[in-house]
């Protein structure tokens, strides 16, 4: 498995939804390593609540959506490759095809948002 380092979070508080990374996080990607330092905040997967039903922001998903939100902070890749590499690390961390592809599809989507605000 590419991920180097176990997820260690810390719940939020004041009831932000964010998620504090208390250890870094690292994942060797195909070409390059990729390290969240710890102290990065998280909403884990960025679902609307009225889907957590069936795509809770949390799942085997979760170190992916940390990374990928980290990339769209960091802008280390582009914003396609950023959403390639949740792809690629989703399907690492075994989220069935359906899961993968809707998620994917719903940042390629609408992930635009999120990518300008943090430009």
């Amino acid at each position: 498995m590419p991920f180097i380092d176990d997820l260690v979070i810390r719940e939020p508080s004041g009831g932000k939804g964010e998620w504090t990374l208390v250890r870094p996080l690292r994942y060797t990607g195909a070409e390059k390593q990729f390290f969240v330092d710890a102290g990065f905040t998280t909403d884990g997967a960025s679902v609307p609540r009225f889907l957590w039903h069936v795509l809770p922001p949390f799942g085997r998903y979760l170190k992916a959506a940390v990374i990928h939100d980290h990339l769209y902070v960091t802008r280390e890749v582009s914003r396609k490759d950023a959403d390639g590499i949740f792809r690629r690390m989703m399907r690492e961390a075994g989220v069935n095809k359906v899961k993968r592809y809707t998620m994917w599809a719903a940042v390629r989507l609408f992930g635009w948002t999120v990518w300008r605000k943090n430009a």
